[in-house]
């Protein structure tokens, strides 16, 4: 987003903390410009690098984190959002995004109101009041945003701390992911069979390996074999932990690309293969619809087919056995990231949001 905001004559610059490339999140990033120590103990670089922040840019856009000074929010038993604080005291404009599922919306309500099966599965759910994705750490992360936040951004649903958020796809670079681009001969996958429909799922480096079947993956494996077993000539292409820059080059030979399952939306996988021009099939909720409509506008919404594990061998069995079709969806998936997912046009979006708070 970064480099699109550039692009249209803005100052963007993003940091991480212990940003480390080639690895987890890091592995999805197009670089770095302020690499900060994690650790509360490193105070000091922290308080040096708000007062030089504060003393540069107007906006504060904040992805997944809540803060700028981790100290103020692992060091004590009550988070005190200062940091914060002292951004508003200064004028400046704060948004807050959801970079995961629990991020805005606690585990109680992805059970109840959403699907309980997704919290189930996933193993980084321990509990609703304790462990890494609970409804006490979702509240945490949300306390400083509920007084400060100027603008949010969610995943579409519209619940709990995202109520009144806004929806954006994110971006995809599509100078490397595009329907032409060429295959190094070492990454040529092998098919098993001529002619075979390769059916594309995959895991990246981020996070705990599929989290419990969090993404359907034994799923869409048993769904392939099924139609082996009927005489689809078909295969399953699993890819995981191949670093972003590379796994491109495997999402470029599929057919058809399996996302998410379960939590659905269509993740940064989904979208990198809507720029390759493929059909997608991923889980879209029923309360994102009108937020990705609204979110691609004026242009259509992304093409994926809604699929979730009840509907997942009907909707590959009518891509299997139809080709034109395949090819139809495929070319509106790389025209809407022409027109959305590019990092000038996400940038453009954002910007729309970033000036309305100034209104």
């Amino acid at each position: 987003m970064a480099r699109g905001m550039r692009q249209l004559g803005y100052k963007a610059d993003n940091i991480y903390f212990n940003f480390k490339p080639g690895t987890g999140r890091a592995d999805l990033t197009w670089g770095c410009d302020y690499n900060l120590s994690g650790h509360p103990l490193a105070l000091p670089q922290h308080l040096a690098f708000l007062a030089y922040a504060i003393a540069n840019y107007d906006i504060f856009h904040f992805w997944a984190n809540p803060y700028l000074i981790p100290a103020l929010y692992y060091g004590f038993y009550n988070y005190y959002p200062l940091d914060l604080k002292l951004l508003k005291h200064f004028g400046k404009k704060i948004v807050f995004q959801a970079g995961g599922c629990s991020d805005t919306i606690r585990p109680s309500i992805w059970k109840t109101k959403i699907d309980p099966e997704i919290c189930f599965v996933c193993q980084t759910t321990q509990g609703d009041t304790y462990g890494y994705c609970s409804n006490d750490r979702t509240i945490r992360h949300n306390q400083g945003m509920e007084q400060y936040a100027d603008l949010r951004f969610g995943t579409g649903l519209g619940y709990d701390f995202e109520a009144t958020a806004k929806t954006v796809f994110m971006p995809v670079d599509t100078e490397l992911w595009n329907p032409t681009i060429a295959i190094p001969e070492k990454y040529i996958y092998t098919r098993k069979k001529p002619d075979s429909i390769l059916v594309y799922h995959g895991l990246g480096l981020q996070g705990v390996s599929n989290r419990g079947n969090i993404k359907g993956t034994i799923w869409i494996k048993e769904t392939v074999a099924q139609l082996q077993t009927e005489g689809y000539n078909v295969e399953f292409m699993y890819i995981e932990a191949v670093p972003n820059k590379i796994v491109r080059f495997y999402q470029a030979q599929a057919d058809i690309v399996v996302d998410q399952l379960l939590i659905g939306g269509g993740g940064q996988m989904a979208r990198e293969c809507l720029a390759l021009g493929k059909p997608v099939l991923t889980r879209v909720h029923p309360e994102q619809i009108e937020s990705f409509k609204k979110a691609a506008s004026p242009f259509d919404p992304p093409p994926y087919i809604p699929t979730d594990r009840t509907t997942l061998k009907a909707n590959l069995i009518r891509l299997i056995e139809n080709p034109a079709l395949r090819r139809e969806i495929g070319e509106k998936s790389a025209e809407f990231a022409r027109n959305v997912l590019t990092p000038v046009a996400c940038a453009k979006k954002y910007l729309e949001y970033y000036h309305s708070i100034y209104n």
